[in-house]
């Protein structure tokens, strides 16, 4: 039997000049695409306020959507893009130039019981590190947890999203820490932060506050090789502080904030915009040198190519890469060097997975655990015969995780006809 290896991937990681440049806010808003479920709860003409509730999500595939921006809904559409197949954006025109909050209001404020639950609960804060909602976490955990880990490692190349949050919102994790541990109870707290940033000027901080900054070492993808238990709760440094402004403003945060960075970009920085500003709008904003032959939504392990600019970022967006040249691959016939099972953090079997889905055997899927996929890429980044073998177990993963909802869905729905019975 094969003796399975984890030693994944080492990167250059390329965070600056990014990284050493204080977070910029676009503000030369003037168009959003929200991402909305199927049931929307605005219709086009109608006026809207920053932190309204467009739509309801439809678990697993969406979560609570809100307006960004206040302006005039306009029509509701779709992107040719594969990763956006079968979502549904409304066009939002800004009424008025648009503003950011002024950050330094948040400095140091303790926001009371009822908006904490408020934030945790009504306000769609994405947990990045798992796909969950804060909501869904708090509902799991509902005695409170032993150890909070605040996941703050970019251990993709270029992508320093997540970094500058905690560099240059310092001041307000603490508070945020605080506030979001009156949930959870933790006795220890601790952030963790890649610690492989050897190409980066800026001196990383030992403490926030009270709490302690680790730095996570080993192999790509480290962020999944942190150590867990049933008493552990990892909370993503973007939805820490989306919660913690969430309950100070009692309304949902509706901002993200992305790396912009590639060989096309004039000046590499991370940019705070609002959720649903076009690729376009912001690679304008930060200026290029040369026209991009390819734009990558994500890292540059995880994230998927898009063909226009006019694609919006997502609250899951952490970074948008321009450069000058596209890959070109020529994918083989599988060799059987099994690579790709020895670099798999998860332990998978990524061309047996891939197989399988071509196959449509959900069956097998399931006995090969493909729902455990983390994304990472590693498999298609180490094949020598080139297969994109992350897409299809992507899809493998998705295919199972929906399959696995519905089934929840009807086992409920079969429980309550019993009970009504």
């Amino acid at each position: 039997m094969r003796k399975f290896a984890s030693r994944g991937l080492i990167l250059e990681q390329f965070k600056e000049p990014a990284i050493s440049s204080p977070i910029d806010r676009f503000c030369n808003v003037k168009t959003v695409f929200a991402p909305v479920s199927q049931e929307i709860l605005v219709s086009p003409g109608q006026k809207l306020e920053r932190g309204e509730l467009l739509s309801r999500g439809q678990r697993p595939d969406s979560i609570d959507s809100f307006s960004s921006v206040s302006g005039n809904a306009v029509a509701v559409g779709g992107f040719e893009t594969e990763k956006y197949e079968g979502q549904q954006f409304l066009q939002i025109d800004v009424a008025e130039d648009f503003a950011f909050e002024d950050i330094s209001k948040y400095d140091n404020c303790e926001p009371s019981d009822a908006d904490i639950m408020f934030a945790a609960k009504e306000c769609g804060v994405l947990n990045n590190t798992d796909k969950r909602t804060l909501e869904e976490i708090v509902c799991e955990y509902p005695q409170g947890v032993k150890n909070l880990v605040i996941d703050a490692v970019d251990d993709e190349p270029y992508v320093s999203s997540k970094l500058a949050q905690l560099l240059y919102r310092s001041n307000h994790v603490a508070p945020a820490i605080k506030a979001i541990n009156r949930i959870f109870g933790a006795e220890n707290i601790s952030i963790e932060v890649y610690g492989r940033n050897g190409d980066i000027s800026i001196k990383l901080p030992q403490k926030i506050g009270k709490y302690h900054v680790h730095a996570a070492h080993g192999s790509y993808p480290v962020s999944r090789r942190l150590k867990s238990d049933d008493n552990t709760v990892y909370i993503d440094i973007g939805a820490l502080l989306s919660f913690y402004y969430s309950a100070v403003d009692k309304r949902p945060w509706t901002n993200t904030i992305v790396t912009v960075a590639g060989d096309c970009v004039k000046k590499s920085r991370n940019v705070e915009v609002p959720i649903g500003t076009t690729v376009g709008d912001i690679l304008n904003y930060c200026g290029l040198n040369q026209r991009p032959e390819m734009i990558v939504l994500g890292g540059s392990m995880t994230g998927y190519c898009v063909d226009g600019t006019d694609t919006p970022v997502l609250r899951s967006t952490k970074a948008i890469l321009a450069f000058s040249q596209s890959p070109q691959y020529e994918s083989t016939t599988c060799v059987g060097c099994g690579r790709c099972i020895d670099v798999c953090p998860e332990k998978l079997l990524p061309y047996y997975i891939y197989s399988y889905y071509l196959d449509n055997n959900i069956e097998k899927l399931y006995r090969l655990s493909a729902d455990k996929c983390t994304e990472c890429g590693c498999c298609s980044y180490i094949c020598p015969a080139k297969i994109d073998l992350r897409q299809y177990v992507k899809k493998s993963r998705r295919t199972l995780l929906k399959e696995m909802w519905q089934n929840e869905q009807e086992g409920q729905n079969n429980q309550s006809a019993v009970s009504e019975r």
